[in-house]
């Protein structure tokens, strides 16, 4: 029965990233982020016309909800799903993935920063919507912060699964840098 549980909350967390890392290839699309070759002209484009523009918040927020059910480390409402939980179930249940498991939690401890960001933002702007969520100043998220982000939760989903699993879903999500966007084309 505990691991069916698991089966289930990996299964969970496996979709969940699958729907954080689509959003954010989306995103970095329409935003010209780290793009290979660059295409200033997609950004600029997005940003003059308002349904790619609110596509474009939409695929930043989604990333930010996605992100939060995986690295939201709450012990009063906890979430069988998420990271940290399945991470330290499989330490404390299984003695040979022990080490294993505990190395994936210092590796995201180091992304704290970056993970209370995300946190606070779904919180505070994206979910909420806080009495003064239009005047929220929250703190930069460093974009490239993010990305090493990744790496640490790909790194806790493999010990958790396998590489191939992992694989498997990552296959499935377009690259940002497959697409182009065609000029002059009116879509109606």
């Amino acid at each position: 029965l505990a691991a069916i549980f698991m089966n289930i909350s990996i299964d969970r967390l496996l979709k969940n990233y699958s729907n954080a890392r689509r959003s954010w290839e989306a995103w970095c699309f329409m935003a010209n982020f780290n793009l290979k070759p660059p295409q200033p002209k997609v950004c600029e484009y997005i940003d003059k016309d308002d349904l790619l523009f609110h596509l474009r918040y939409l695929a930043f927020k989604d990333f930010h909800i996605e992100m939060y059910k995986i690295l939201k480390d709450s012990k009063k409402n906890q979430n069988k799903d998420n990271i940290f939980y399945l991470l330290e179930k499989l330490s404390s249940e299984n003695k040979r993935k022990h080490s294993a498991a505990q190395k994936r939690l210092i590796q995201l401890t180091r992304s704290k920063t970056t993970i209370d960001r995300i946190c606070e933002t779904r919180d505070k702007f994206y979910a909420h919507l806080d009495k003064e969520y239009e005047n929220y100043q929250g703190k930069v998220l460093n974009l490239l912060w993010v990305l090493d982000c990744f790496v640490a939760v790909e790194k806790a989903i493999i010990t958790l699964t396998s590489r191939k699993i992992l694989q498997s879903h990552l296959d499935n999500i377009p690259s940002k840098d497959d697409y182009k966007l065609s000029f002059g084309l009116t879509v109606y």
